[in-house]
């Protein structure tokens, strides 16, 4: 038996399907996604097991919490706690979870978790599902970053955290009538009929702001802490570098990361990207808008 958690995300139909008997407790961040279909697009079936056994195959990937093995056309990405292996009496008992999908098609995807007594959140749920490769299955990408709505369209803030990505954000809000922080943390990236979007996604790191909203985005900016606002235009790779290490993407998969490179070279090619170093005060959002004028009389 199974409960079901029905979400819009990206333009996307997404159901989790989880066991009727796991407490799930809902999140007030995730009302704006929720919806009502009757057929999804995307199953994220969730399934219970007292042990998590490894497949055979060829190890693709391995490092302190992820395996990565693929067996046939399946992938079997597996997440624990692969640093304290001596401390359980057996391996099985440090892998937390493990997400299934099958190379050969998209739209159904099975992560098993061990048994436990524990209430699962709607972000745990979400994160545990595979949402990176599910976008790259559907042709979109997670980007870390600030997503403003301005003038109808969408700015991105994007950099390491810790970076003032939630700053330079805030200031548009407050400094410019209009302006809506979108998230705080992330947005999801696509590209279609050669116009790139950004949409709004529920997990949103520790801003808690996320809201549902889809924009063409008018631009991506870089960011980096400066002394003084100094702004220029990146182009090609490097443009395509700096986005690349912000995307949340599973680096063992050639399938995803060349699906990444498409739209990250879409996006490149059709709105612009700046890099920007800047003071964390109003003088950075006057600097930029005069940048990006030519972005809102188009």
């Amino acid at each position: 038996m199974f409960q079901t958690s029905d979400y819009r995300i990206a333009g996307l139909n997404i159901r989790l399907q989880i066991p009727a008997a796991w407490p799930v407790i809902s999140a007030p961040l995730y009302s704006a996604f929720r919806a009502a279909f009757t057929t999804p697009d995307i199953v994220a079936e969730f399934r219970e097991t007292e042990r998590i056994h490894e497949v055979q195959g060829c190890l693709l990937y391995e490092n302190s919490l992820f395996k990565v093995i693929r067996q046939d056309d399946r992938m079997y990405c597996y997440r624990g706690n692969y640093t304290q292996l001596e401390y359980y009496d057996d391996i099985r008992d440090a892998v937390v979870y493990c997400q299934q999908y099958s190379l050969s098609g998209k739209g159904r995807y099975i992560t098993e978790m061990r048994r436990s007594d524990r209430e699962f959140t709607e972000r745990y749920l979400m994160g545990s599902a595979g949402l990176s490769h599910i976008m790259a299955d559907f042709r979109r990408v997670i980007l870390h970053s600030s997503f403003v709505a301005y003038k109808g369209k969408a700015i991105l803030f994007t950099a390491p955290s810790g970076t003032g990505k939630s700053t330079q954000a805030e200031l548009w809000r407050v400094h410019r009538p209009g302006a809506e922080v979108i998230n705080g943390d992330r947005s999801i990236l696509s590209v279609e009929e050669g116009h790139a979007y950004a949409h709004g996604i529920p997990l949103c790191g520790t801003s808690k702001i996320t809201k549902n909203c889809t924009l063409p985005i008018g631009a991506v900016i870089v960011l980096r802490q400066g002394s003084e606002n100094r702004i220029r235009r990146l182009r090609g790779r490097e443009a395509f570098v700096q986005l690349f290490s912000e995307c949340s993407i599973s680096a063992w998969s050639r399938e995803d990361t060349e699906t990444v490179t498409e739209i990250l070279s879409g996006i490149i090619s059709s709105v612009p990207v700046y890099l920007y170093a800047c003071r964390p005060d109003s003088s950075a959002v006057d600097d930029l808008e005069e940048t990006l004028k030519h972005t809102y009389e188009e």
